[in-house]
């Protein structure tokens, strides 16, 4: 009954933000759920049950997608208990069924390490205990299906260039979480440690080590059949999107590397805005041409179109993607996207008034010296994101 209560509340839940209309079944019905899940864990075999799995999993969804700015969220706590779960699940098993939920999770503890939100244990420990399964494992072929970057499950046998498209993007993510947790480092080390100038090329080194080998996997793993356009329509649809995203998420990252690994990191010379300027735009047009195919199901396009937003020095540009963050709202579950679209406005704000007194100052523009990851934090923000 608690995996019925859990799924109950997200659907319940969905309705209400589709509809506009609060659904007090939601919260019945999680109320019901979390109880239930609580009272169930008294031995190892529980714990470690697909229906307590699957339970946790579907809380985590709900609370991230119920999150409001300021209000209290356990869905680090449910990420807690799936780290526990899914060792143990390794442990007597040997393997997890549920692929595609541990990339799933893994995909979100990520992205709340870049927001600064996470202390990203879950997807740290997948990857020192080489956890995160691979499709291309050739001892367990997917099981029954894997993990969809999309949103959903991808059938081995549909697409004949998945495995291709699915092994390439489990490259990137796996660089996606190294260099989440390489930041989080980084900003823990910054509040502890001297400025001092070894320190300070020592912290370049390690970002630069990162960034070669972003560089490296794109430039070399990148398949050929897409080398040339990640709108090549010759591939499937499944295979498409799935490119699609690690073209968005290599070039999220790289921008992320360069602005906001620490507090005061700066871009300064020109290759590297250039690269910048190269990667935010490149995420923009594979935005709009998302936002104009109807493809709203493939919403892993928001994190890069936020750092496309907060690298931005176009009015016009800025506008576009705030326009193009609420079309995605209008087909996503929660508040998430919402809050997404409040830091960026918030981010502007501050990055004009900071332009403004460093005018008065008589210094050059710094739109980067806006610390959004903090902001996250002063402002209370629930902006992790789980692509729903």
């Amino acid at each position: 009954m608690r995996l019925y209560h859990a799924l109950m509340a997200f659907s319940a839940l969905s309705m209400s933000y589709k509809s506009g209309i609060p659904n007090l079944d939601a919260l019945q019905h999680y109320q019901k759920a979390l109880p239930s899940l609580q009272a169930s864990l008294r031995t190892e075999a529980d714990l470690i049950s697909d229906g307590v799995f699957l339970t946790h999993f579907i809380l985590l969804l709900y609370e991230i997608s119920a999150g409001e700015p300021r209000g209290l969220s356990l869905w680090a706590q449910h990420i807690d208990q799936l780290l526990r779960i899914t060792l143990l699940r390794h442990q007597l098993n040997g393997h997890e069924p549920y692929t595609f939920i541990v990339w799933w999770v893994a995909s979100i503890d990520t992205h709340s390490v870049l927001c600064g939100m996470g202390n990203g244990e879950f997807v740290e420990t997948m990857l020192r205990n080489n956890m995160l399964p691979s499709g291309m494992d050739p001892q367990h072929p997917y099981q029954a299906c894997d993990y969809s970057p999309c949103g959903g499950l991808a059938s081995p046998h549909s697409d004949k260039t998945l495995p291709s498209a699915l092994a390439f993007h489990r490259r990137i993510s796996i660089l996606a979480a190294e260099l989440s947790l390489l930041a989080r480092d980084l900003r823990a080390e910054d509040r502890n440690h001297s400025h001092s100038p070894g320190w300070m090329r020592s912290k370049q080194e390690r970002i630069g080590a990162l960034q070669d080998t972003l560089r490296r996997t794109w430039n070399v793993q990148m398949p050929v059949s897409v080398a040339n356009g990640y709108c090549n329509q010759v591939l499937p649809v499944g295979a498409r999107g799935i490119f699609e995203h690690s073209f968005a998420l290599y070039r999220a990252c790289l921008i992320y590397s360069h602005t906001s690994m620490y507090n005061t990191q700066r871009t300064t010379s020109h290759p590297l805005i250039h690269e910048v300027s190269q990667c935010a735009g490149e995420i923009l047009r594979l935005a709009r041409e998302i936002v104009s195919s109807g493809h709203l199901e493939r919403q892993f396009i928001i994190f890069p179109l936020f750092m496309a937003g907060f690298v931005s020095r176009s009015e016009e540009e800025r506008r576009e993607i705030l326009g193009l963050v609420r079309r995605m709202e209008e087909d996503s579950v929660g508040r998430n996207f919402v809050a997404v679209r409040q830091l960026l406005e918030i981010v502007y704000e501050r990055q004009e008034r900071r332009k403004r007194e460093l005018r008065e100052q008589g210094w050059r523009e710094g739109r980067e010296d806006v610390d959004w990851v903090a902001l996250i934090g002063e402002m209370g923000l629930q902006v992790v994101n789980c692509r729903l």
